[in-house]
């Protein structure tokens, strides 16, 4: 499973920001309302599944925007009320330019349902620096209360984008020192790539014109490319306007489809209308059905209550689309 940067315990000393965080933490302070929000591999926040009946949903996010349509906070409420128990209820993004380096950085904080700010890891916000005027992606770094970059003791203090053509983008990962550091374990929340192999110090992706992923690979301290944990040199991807993956074909360096360790060349993805997972079916390079190493599934199906979201049923399916039975624990561990 992939390891991400998770949102920790409350920092109680962090009392800056904190009188912000408790205004809009009504419904009736928000004009928009989404199921789902995703943050693509530019750090674009991505709203999406859009509704009018936010007071019936068990998850909706209200979105406010300023005067120049830029989402300035995000709150999460479950059926009109301020969500109290997932890791954070509110995300508030301050932009900031500055001329003397011709950049604009987003500033990301964090609020419980009390309007209490909280951290992210280890930092108490993140940091997206671009360049100014163009939004050419730069830097994500995670800071402290001062708004210095956070101590070696973590790990990734921040993520350096480097374009190479129109695109087409390179990222690596360092100390607060400045000493190169793999990137393993260092993707925060919401993003969409894959698991990386702990000798990863470089991604290379490939992203469209709304910044959503379409392709990556990884390399190593030499820039050598490295295979995912699966066996696939390249990850290519099929999106929908959320950025989610509708189709993931694994592929070589020469960008021909190829088999990961499991036999499977490509995997085929389905959403409802909420944007939860409602099925995948994976396929061999000849595109027929193909079962994983093991408990032989091919396919599954998930199915939830209409009235909360709770998944209520998982049902795999071997190559020929028999309903197979596997145990809990590999149903947990493959969702």
């Amino acid at each position: 499973m992939r390891r991400s940067l998770a949102l920790l315990a409350p920092l109680s000393a962090l009392l800056v920001g904190s009188a912000a965080g408790l205004r809009a933490q009504l419904l009736s302070d928000y004009g928009e309302f989404y199921q789902k929000f995703t943050i693509n591999a530019v750090e674009t926040v991505t709203p999406c599944y859009r509704t009018d009946a936010p007071q019936s949903l068990p998850v909706v996010y209200g979105v406010r925007r300023d005067s120049l349509g830029r989402v300035v906070q995000i709150s999460r409420f479950s059926f009109g009320n301020i969500e109290a128990k997932s890791e954070w209820a509110t995300m508030r993004i301050a932009y900031t330019d500055y001329e003397a380096t011709n950049t604009s950085v987003q500033r990301r904080t964090f609020f419980n349902a009390s309007g209490m700010p909280i951290g992210l890891g280890w930092a108490f916000a993140e940091e997206i620096v671009s360049r100014r005027g163009t939004g050419q992606l730069l830097m994500r770094k995670l800071v402290d209360r001062d708004g210095k970059p956070v101590n070696d003791d973590v790990g990734v203090s921040r993520a350096m984008f480097k374009s190479e053509t129109p695109g087409v983008i390179v990222q690596e990962w360092y100390y607060k020192t400045g000493k190169v550091h793999f990137g393993e374990g260092s993707d925060g929340p919401y993003r969409p790539f894959a698991e990386m192999p702990p000798q990863t110090y470089f991604r290379k992706m490939t992203v469209d014109s709304n910044g959503h992923l379409l392709r990556e690979e990884v390399w190593n301290f030499d820039k050598k490319p490295i295979p995912f944990p699966g066996g696939e040199l390249v990850r290519g991807y099929e999106v929908n306007d959320c950025g989610q993956p509708t189709r993931v074909i694994n592929l070589d360096r020469e960008n021909r489809p190829m088999s990961d360790n499991s036999g499977v060349a490509s995997y085929r993805f389905e959403y409802d209308g909420a944007g939860r997972l409602i099925g995948w079916e994976a396929f061999d390079l000849a595109g027929s059905p193909k079962g994983r190493p093991g408990d032989g599934v091919a396919a599954a199906k998930f199915i939830y209550r209409a009235f909360d979201g709770v998944l209520l049923n998982e049902q795999w399916f071997d190559a020929a689309g028999k309903q197979v039975d596997i145990p809990e624990e590999a149903n947990a561990e493959n969702r």
